[in-house]
């Protein structure tokens, strides 16, 4: 799995230790050898936790009945960290026990960091205002399991359109193999991939001609230029006179790193509109023309006050990430020339 992390999650240069298991499991696996399987994975994980460090481990566990197993295994243990995706119900004894506390972690302790829970009532009863769990949203373009329809019929430019949503909505987000070469066969009648990695080994052509690599390397770049588009909390919706243009802005702590971005949702057609922009939080002036640079195309215009005119087609770039750059009263006032 492909991901641009940040601070958020922990990134796998910092792991300790992993248990590899590259073995091919059925989709029609008989219950009594997956759960032997599953036993010879637990005696290997065993291993590899006996050969570490009891203390300042950060656990990824990740949901169903193997984490849940896996988890039942460290009952012994203390001092135990969480930086995951997600986490089902074999959290909660741990932490009732005050196996999992967080105190040996240096990046938010004493919290289990995650983006989302699922199973039972109980587990999200106990989630729900429990000051222990800190959710960091990590968005994905595409999922093992989450191959829309529009990315099935949408081609290059729905790939495109998902990517620039989760790179500039989340500070962290990830694609599924396959998502840079626009793998978009699913099983009929479903979301799900037809020749999915869960069931086999793929080996990818990255530089093949239709790679969106480059995008893709375009867009982290500009991810860790612009600090505005490393948080959560300064997301801001903008109204606009098109449902199939949603735009959306993000400034930095400093009031400097002002972006406005803009995607068209529809794949297929070049969709224009108004977008109406709160130019006084911006610090611009009611009537004041101001410079908004395109950091994916590197085209410039010349904006003034609130509403502006966009168009976006999407067989050249689905969207848009605009960084402000204000003017004053002359041309030779822009801090960025055309």
């Amino acid at each position: 799995m492909e991901r641009d992390l940040h601070a958020l999650f922990l990134q796998t240069s910092q792991w300790h230790n992993q248990v590899v298991h590259g073995e091919f499991l059925s989709r029609q696996l008989p219950t009594e050898v997956f759960l032997q399987r599953l036993f010879e994975s637990h005696q290997a994980y065993e291993r590899s936790l006996n050969s570490a460090s009891q203390l300042e481990t950060t656990l990824q566990t990740g949901i169903g009945g193997v984490p849940d197993a896996v988890l039942s295994y460290l009952t012994d243990r203390r001092d135990l960290g969480v930086h995951t995706e997600l986490v089902s119900d074999g959290v909660i004894p741990l932490i009732d026990a005050g196996i999992i506390n967080g105190a040996r972690k240096t990046l938010l302790p004493r919290k289990v960091v995650l983006g989302f829970v699922l199973g039972s009532k109980k587990l999200f009863d106990y989630v729900n205002e429990n000051p222990i769990f800190e959710f960091r949203p990590n968005f994905f373009t595409n999922t093992p399991d989450i191959l829309q329809e529009v990315l099935q019929k949408g081609g290059p430019p729905a790939f495109k359109m998902r990517l620039a949503l989760a790179a500039t909505l989340s500070p962290a987000y990830g694609i599924y193999s396959g998502f840079e070469l626009c793998e978009n066969v699913a099983v009929p009648g479903t979301e799900e991939y037809l020749d999915s990695e869960k069931y086999e080994i793929k080996r990818w052509d990255l530089d093949d001609p239709k790679s969106l690599k480059d995008v893709i390397t375009r867009i982290n770049r500009i991810r860790q230029e612009n600090r505005a588009l490393q948080t959560t909390w300064n997301l801001e919706f903008y109204e606009t006179d098109n449902d199939n243009l949603l735009c959306y802005g993000k400034s930095g702590e400093d009031g400097e790193n002002n972006l406005i971005i803009v995607v068209n949702l529809d794949p297929f057609h070049t969709q224009s509109g108004w977008v109406t922009i709160p130019v006084k939080e911006l610090g611009l002036g009611e009537h004041q023309p101001y410079l908004v640079h395109d950091l994916i195309g590197d085209d410039k215009y010349i904006w003034e006050g609130e509403r502006n005119f966009v168009e976006i087609n999407p067989q050249v770039m689905p969207g848009n990430i605009f960084r402000v750059r204000k003017k004053l009263k002359r041309e030779t006032d822009f801090d960025y020339f055309m």
